[in-house]
């Protein structure tokens, strides 16, 4: 994959930043195979994850904020998915990540597929957002069983390819004996789920050829010894697609014992019990609506967003995340009006809540009301010092009210804290052509050009 010199660039500058020492403290207390990896691999993972966390959007939902421990689990689980790669990808196609403190409900009909109201504990939408609870990803954290982070990110690499039908893009002479063993050892296991059989592969696996690909992925990395033991040759084609051995790491460094014997078992919680497990109606019922919503903003079908985020506060009106990104979506599908009065409503609701007077801010931006824009810029920035989009919208206010070179200053931080890249050069590239400097306008202007081409294509 080939990236801008401007990811590039950025990227060395990520890496360029000292491992935090309480991040290697969140590897090693809850991702066990980082510490079954040489020195070499630990150091390679550091430095995928430092990229993941900062190029990928968090968004806490159902009240949930997102700190470090959760971005570097998640991460650190993803990225080792693709360690055995050796260019350095990170999973480049997901913009976002939506991490709900525990399942969350899906009302009935939301996918056109069930009928019920269905309690879930992670997706994976087509290029992007993948949906995750932390409740259920920090359940097996240190522990070797059912993994949440690597079923939903098998499901990414499974779709790469341009469908989820269980076959992840693979090298030229690969595709025969996959379909082989595949076929053989998916029918083996809808066959034992028929008959009640127990069994090593979580038979949510029998569902279809997508989830036994997300299920096999599971075990690879979670109880690989067993799995080559008894499934040799799906472990086989594991290995050779994953480019990783984990049936030779030091498992016994961190468990009393490997399995044995011919009697297969099930871990007591797997990600097929989190999917499908049921939770009391009485709850929210936002959940499945709101996540739709965030997914098609991503995908900038604005009108449709609304929509959707319409449903989710309809059954919930005192959501306040619903209603700011509500208010976002209005805004792109140019209702400014409208979404000052949602991000208004979500702010009464929560006073301390950034994103809130940031999507008002962005409002009053298009309003061109700039004097109430700045003050909630302000006012988000207070709360939230480190965020970069409020310093992006500070900086395009003071730019809008003639602060020109503070403008350029706010751009310089909304960089430092990762904001939009391609967003923020184009802003700057307005200022700079208020200041006059026409030949920098135009730099950052071609420079966001090849940023939005690179992010098509990847």
């Amino acid at each position: 994959m080939i990236f801008s010199w401007l990811k590039r660039r950025r990227r060395r500058q990520i890496l360029a930043q000292p491992f935090p020492p309480e991040w290697l403290r969140y590897l090693e207390a809850n991702v066990v195979q980082y510490r079954l990896l040489t020195p070499a691999e630990q150091e390679k993972l550091r430095r995928r994850v430092s990229v993941f966390v900062a190029e990928k959007k968090w968004i806490g939902c159902g009240g949930l904020v997102v700190d470090d421990e959760m971005k570097v689990t998640i991460a650190a689980q993803a990225c080792l998915l693709v360690l055995g790669i050796e260019y350095e990808y990170h999973h480049d196609q997901i913009r976002s990540l939506l991490v709900y403190p525990d399942t969350y409900l899906h009302p009935p009909g939301h996918d056109g597929l069930h009928a019920e109201e269905r309690a879930v504990g992670g997706e994976a939408w087509h290029r992007g957002p993948i949906v995750l609870s932390w409740k259920n990803t920090k359940a097996i954290a240190g522990e070797v069983g059912g993994n949440l982070v690597f079923h939903e990110f098998a499901h990414h690499l499974d779709d790469l390819d341009g469908g989820l039908d269980g076959t992840p893009p693979l090298e030229y002479g690969q595709l025969r004996r996959w379909d082989r063993v595949v076929e053989e050892e998916y029918h083996r296991l809808v066959r034992a789920s028929r008959h009640g059989r127990a069994t090593l592969l979580n038979q949510y696996g029998a569902s279809n050829r997508a989830e036994f690909f997300a299920v096999a992925t599971e075990c690879f990395f979670e109880r690989p010894t067993a799995l080559e033991k008894r499934h040799p040759e799906l472990y086989g084609i594991l290995r050779d697609f994953y480019r990783q051995d984990p049936a030779r790491w030091p498992w016994q460094s961190v468990r009393q014992h490997e399995d044995s014997g011919e009697t297969e078992e099930e871990p007591a919680m797997t990600t097929a019990e989190v999917k499908g497990q049921e939770r009391n109606s009485a709850g929210p019922r936002t959940d499945g609506a709101f996540t739709e919503g965030v997914w098609l903003m991503n995908d900038h079908r604005y009108e449709e967003a609304v929509d959707m985020f319409d449903k989710a506060i309809a059954m919930a009106p005192n959501d306040a995340e619903a209603l700011t990104h509500r208010a976002l979506a209005l805004v792109k599908s140019g209702d400014a009006t409208r979404a000052v009065e949602d991000a208004t409503a979500a702010i009464k609701l929560d006073e301390r809540d950034a994103a809130a007077f940031r999507a008002r801010a962005l409002a009053y931006l298009a309003k061109k009301q700039f004097d109430d824009a700045l003050a909630d810029c302000e006012r988000a920035l207070a709360i939230d010092g480190r965020n970069g989009e409020g310093y992006r919208l500070r900086g395009i206010t003071r730019t809008a009210l003639g602060e020109l070179h503070r403008a350029l200053r706010d751009f310089g931080a909304a960089i430092h804290f990762n904001a939009d890249m391609a967003e923020i050069l184009r802003a700057r590239a307005d200022t700079y052509d208020r200041l006059g400097q026409f030949d920098k306008a135009r730099a950052d202007r071609e420079k966001a050009q090849r940023l939005d081409v690179t992010s098509a294509g990847s």
